[in-house]
């Protein structure tokens, strides 16, 4: 997302420029107005090598292995249910399918979910599991509340706390104002499972001065600490050898696990 010229640097200040409760409406309208200079054009590469190391075994440079360790044990579950906020255009959701999760990208921008979807077909993934491959969903919600969760996921009568194996977070939390970020790591405590759940973090834009407004939000390793300790335990963290050019050299890939 910090791949961004100066003239795109000031329409997003433009636009964010307004009371937090009002600032959700506005993605919508960005993606209305083709306006995505955060949009990579495909998944990232911290990503898809980890998700390759949890199941061929190879070697991440960096890692100590266990991050894939942990991983590995989500991948070998029979049913297992991930989840990416802000998921855009679905990269990562389709990635994780691959790898045999029922996977849902989340998004609260309307245009973006309908994008998703129609690249979805393009994807030609199947939407049931056939041949190992899991299932995606892309869903129009607010990430923080549990009605798409009931509908999507566990049903109206389910119970969406502990629901979710595995969540993704990339260009989600760097994009929610600041005054957000205990809400973040309450709701990510809240969908995993207690003493298995799993949360992958690429920490970015950690190159960012954090005084600079966003979105994107400048953030810390230490931030993620702050806010996920109480109820994570780190299982590792590593610089990865690949990420998108925006990070590449400064990105962190933390994974932690929910506390039981």
């Amino acid at each position: 997302m910090d791949l961004i010229t100066d003239p795109d640097r000031l329409r997003l200040a433009q636009t964010f420029d307004r009371p937090v409760e009002e600032q959700s409406t506005q993605w919508n309208r960005l993606w209305v107005d083709n306006f995505m200079p955060w949009d990579q054009g495909f998944s990232s590469p911290a990503l898809v090598d980890l998700l390759s190391s949890a199941t061929t075994g190879s070697a991440l440079v960096g890692s100590t292995g266990a991050a894939a360790a942990a991983i590995q044990s989500a991948v070998k579950k029979a049913q297992k249910y991930a989840v990416v906020p802000g998921c855009g255009k679905g990269y990562d959701v389709k990635l994780l399918a691959e790898h045999g999760f029922v996977s849902y990208g989340v998004d609260i921008a309307e245009k973006a979910v309908e994008i998703a979807r129609e690249c979805y077909n393009e994807y030609g993934l199947a939407d049931e599991g056939e041949d190992g491959k899991g299932k995606v969903k892309f869903v129009l919600g607010d990430y923080f509340k549990d009605d798409w969760v009931k509908r999507e996921v566990v049903g109206e009568e389910g119970q969406a706390e502990g629901s979710v194996d595995l969540i993704y977070d990339y260009t989600f939390l760097c994009a929610l104002h600041p005054t957000l970020r205990a809400q973040w790591a309450k709701r990510m405590a809240n969908l995993l499972a207690k003493g298995t759940g799993l949360l992958i973090c690429l920490e970015f834009p950690l190159h960012k001065p954090l005084e600079i407004p966003g979105p994107p939000w400048g953030l810390r390793s230490h931030i993620y600490d702050e806010l996920l300790s109480g109820d994570f335990e780190l299982v590792e963290r590593y610089k990865p050898e690949r990420s998108h050019k925006a990070g590449q050299g400064t990105d962190m890939l933390s994974v932690w696990r929910r506390k039981a």
